[in-house]
């Protein structure tokens, strides 16, 4: 996965430096490079709770839309028993997503959780 995601930032003319947490699986990267392009979608400066889909997203061909919920799923997603599911803290980004797997035939639900994660 780290290889697909680095040749796509690659791609954009930025660099990955990715990491691994001394006593930790989790991998830390940091991406250079790409200021001006995450500026110019209007993403600089988000949180975790107040990013969204930039709107070029809703243009995009149904197989790049399949590769970014995949991008996404891989960094927010899990299954569990028979379904799947994700956890974000931004219930819009969430509203973003559910847009775009509708566009694909999947019918999601979005329920707010109790669960705290750290």
């Amino acid at each position: 996965m780290l290889d697909v995601f680095s040749a796509a930032v690659s791609a954009l003319g930025g660099k990955v430096k990715a990491t691994t947490r001394v006593g930790n699986k989790a991998l830390q990267c940091s991406v250079a490079g790409i200021t001006d392009l995450v500026r110019s979608f209007g993403l600089y400066g988000h949180s975790s709770k107040t990013k969204r889909l930039p709107a070029e997203i809703y243009g995009l061909a149904l197989d790049q839309v399949g590769r970014l919920l995949g991008l996404l799923w891989a960094g927010d997603g899990w299954f569990e028993r028979n379904k799947a599911a994700m956890t974000l803290a931004n219930r819009l980004l969430l509203e973003d997503i559910r847009h775009l797997l509708l566009r694909i035939g999947v019918h999601p639900r979005i329920r707010r959780s109790s669960k705290r994660f750290h």
